[in-house]
């Protein structure tokens, strides 16, 4: 019970709520009542929060298993949820059904499509892990192969919350300057002629 009450006192302290209407009661009972294997956090999260939209604010979290894999901030646009749209969970897993391992789903996007996912199976139950599409291979085919593509960045749907930090955009770009601009030979050969 303390641990919904700590990512409820998370996601206020960051400003983020919910900005479509809430859940319908047919939707909540689905997640609650679902098949599939949901650690009790983030069916409550479902819940009361989903879907959750990013899109004003910069929302970064730093995965703290990925063992230097990932070595910058990933950020997020939205969570899923049950709300009619491109941000329904039921849609979205059905998306990535043959595209990422069985024993997890998506949970989150981040941008360019990569995904953050949690796993639903025995071995991987709660676990939330990383899912860059830019290393998914286009013919896969075995189980072993979707794995590819996958790291593991925190042991649980709460560390995940607890990681997410507001960033605040300090750019000046009234007066934005280069620092650095590489220009291969190449280029440089085609301008000169």
């Amino acid at each position: 019970m303390r641990r919904f009450q700590e990512i409820d006192d998370k996601l206020r302290l960051l400003g983020m709520t919910s900005k479509y209407e809430l859940n319908p009661i047919d939707s909540i009972k689905e997640a609650i009542l679902s098949p599939l294997p949901l650690p009790f956090d983030y069916k409550d999260f479902l819940i009361k929060n989903s879907p959750l939209n990013f899109y004003d604010a910069a929302i970064h979290l730093i995965p703290s298993l990925s063992k230097n894999t990932i070595d910058e901030p990933l950020s997020l646009i939205n969570f899923y949820g049950f709300s009619p749209g491109t941000s329904n969970l039921l849609t979205v897993m059905k998306r990535y059904r043959d595209r990422i391992p069985e024993d997890m789903i998506p949970i989150a996007e981040c941008p360019g499509g990569d995904q953050i996912c949690i796993g639903t199976g025995n071995e991987v139950f709660g676990k939330i892990y990383y899912w860059n599409h830019d290393k998914e291979k286009l013919h896969v085919n075995s189980q072993e192969d979707m794995w590819g593509p996958v790291t593991l960045i925190y042991p649980s749907f709460y560390d995940l919350i607890m990681s997410i930090q507001r960033v605040e955009d300090t750019e000046d770009m009234e007066n934005p300057t280069i620092v650095e601009m590489k220009i291969s030979d190449a280029f440089l050969a085609r301008i000169k002629k």
